[in-house]
């Protein structure tokens, strides 16, 4: 005779085989069985099988991120789960085959089966997660009414993909036309929907699991409006290729990511902040079907952490120091702005002969007589233009290292810009890609590669020494001739042409101009 027992938790069986040696598998007993109220005497030759319901890993509970459920039941020939709320049975359902993912709040229940037609009672596991995680899918909403979307109950995350989106569409709804101005350019809304967190009062973030640095804050309850051209979905922040025009003195940065649409620009009630982290200096934006960056001048009120929102459909910038958070209400491209350096005025001394400065992006200090025609003269005048490689317009003061901000810091860049040496964006903020550089310039000049400026460095970079040499270059400018100290140049091409620029702007003749490119390499 077979006896079949059926136990709801492996833990609350307690087996007893030390009094009569019995023979264990992993689903059968042979022997006494003890269930520990009282031994229960079932003979010396009958086999039992001992009936689990299957265990969740992780356990069941509240996560803030995407959970990956293992089902596991001893001895059982397999487990049947659903995920729909209904029962599972060992005849229906899905066979479990490996980790469930949970990618959003929903309930598991699971069932073992054995054989001989033999199951065990249903478990049941609840997830709440505080994101929706597409893993990899587009995610749609459920509308709660109509023109209204909510996220699942306890959720403010949502995560997704370059490739995929949040779709609204199945509760966008027609508007009364509006017309918005955004970057110059006439936005007619004709189209929303509502947005609600599934955490009252708490904003909804959205973010794209393989970028990192920037995200994305829409308040609880705020009505998303676009053009007709809108197909109610919303793409995560994704990292885009720069195009378009940027602003008079500005060069779009490394940064650049587009939020939204590409086909639209999204306009919002409530102003929605996008965090750029690791982005400091001005930023800007690009909208939808425009060329044109638009900077973004308003610096926000408040403070970092809770700035002050702009008049409507305005926007502002804030940064610590380290990140820039922007305030705005609306979704199209945004991106780091790089300001060009320009050289400094020219400052003359009533004849007597006056210093040009350019920044370190030029990559020299001329000394130059006042300006006058006597470059362009027959009267010979001699010019001597020390070029000193990377030189900067002022001398270095101060110990700079990772987390400085200042003037001094923006003066090392475009030094090292100039030699060649930092590829980064001009911030006057002392990040990784600084440190690289001045490791780089104090192994080129024989310092101790320390990362850091400090006296030795701080004298060289004084002395306007760079990683090749420097050389005097001695010019007349009628008759046209010029001689210099050695015949081969190792300035830059940028470098030559900073220079040769100079002389165009104190008015010397094209010969001379000519002349002075050849003797220092240039083409």
């Amino acid at each position: 005779m077979k006896n079949i027992i059926k136990i709801a938790a492996l833990q609350a069986v307690v087996f007893s085989f030390l009094a009569i040696g019995g023979v264990v598998s992993a689903s059968e007993v042979t022997g006494s069985l003890s269930t520990g109220a009282s031994n229960i005497a079932i003979g010396n030759s009958v086999e039992g099988v001992v009936v689990v319901s299957p265990v969740a890993s992780p356990v069941a509970g509240t996560y803030s991120a995407k959970q990956n459920v293992v089902l596991t039941a001893l001895g059982a020939s397999s487990i049947h789960y659903t995920t729909n709320g209904s029962v599972p049975v060992c005849s229906t359902g899905s066979v479990y085959s490996g980790a469930i993912v949970v990618g959003s709040s929903q309930v598991i229940k699971a069932i073992s089966c054995y054989s001989n037609n033999v199951s065990s009672s249903v478990s049941s596991f609840a997830y709440a997660l505080t994101l929706v995680d597409g893993n990899g899918s587009n995610i749609s909403l459920t509308a709660s009414s109509a023109g209204e979307v909510s996220l699942p109950t306890g959720a403010t995350g949502v995560v997704l993909t370059s490739a995929t989106t949040l779709d609204l569409s199945v509760s966008k709804v027609s508007q009364t036309e509006a017309s918005v101005t955004v970057g110059g350019s006439v936005v007619a809304l004709t189209q929303n929907v509502v947005l609600q967190s599934g955490v009252d009062g708490s904003p909804v973030i959205l973010s794209n699991s393989s970028l990192s640095n920037v995200t994305a804050s829409i308040p609880d309850g705020t009505k998303i409006q676009a053009s007709s051209g809108w197909d109610g979905k919303i793409a995560p922040p994704t990292s885009v290729v720069s195009s378009g025009t940027a602003p008079a003195g500005f060069t779009v940065g490394g940064t650049v990511v587009s939020i939204g649409s590409s086909d639209v620009t999204l306009v919002f009630d409530n102003a929605v902040t996008i965090l750029l982290t690791g982005v400091t200096g001005s930023v800007g934006y690009r909208p939808s079907g425009s060329s044109s960056w638009t900077q973004i001048t308003n610096s926000c009120s408040g403070s970092y952490a809770s700035p002050t929102a702009p008049a409507f459909p305005g926007e502002c910038a804030i940064s610590n120091g380290t990140d820039t958070k922007i305030v705005t209400y609306h979704f199209t491209t945004f991106g780091a702005l790089t300001a060009i350096p320009v050289p400094a005025p020219v400052s003359s001394g009533g004849g007597g002969g006056g210093i040009v400065s350019g920044p370190g992006s030029f990559g020299f200090n001329a000394i130059v007589p006042a300006v006058s025609p006597v470059l362009t003269t027959a009267k010979a005048s001699a010019v001597k233009i020390q070029k000193l490689l990377g030189a900067t317009a002022s001398s270095f003061t101060k110990a700079l290292s990772l987390g400085s901000k200042n003037e001094e810091v923006t003066q090392l860049q475009e030094y090292l810009t100039s030699s060649g040496l930092y590829k980064g964006p001009i911030t006057g903020y002392f990040g990784a890609l600084t440190k690289v550089a001045v490791v780089a310039l104090q192994k080129a000049n024989g310092l101790a590669q320390v990362g850091m400026v400090g006296p030795a460095t701080r004298a060289l970079l004084n002395k306007g020494i760079n990683p090749t040499s420097a050389e005097t270059v001695t010019t007349k400018s009628a008759p046209a001739s010029i001689s210099t100290s050695t015949s081969t140049s190792k300035l830059t091409p940028v470098q030559i042409k900073s220079i040769t620029t100079l002389l165009q702007t104190f008015g010397a003749d094209q010969k001379t101009i000519d002349n002075v490119n050849t003797a220092l390499g240039g083409k």
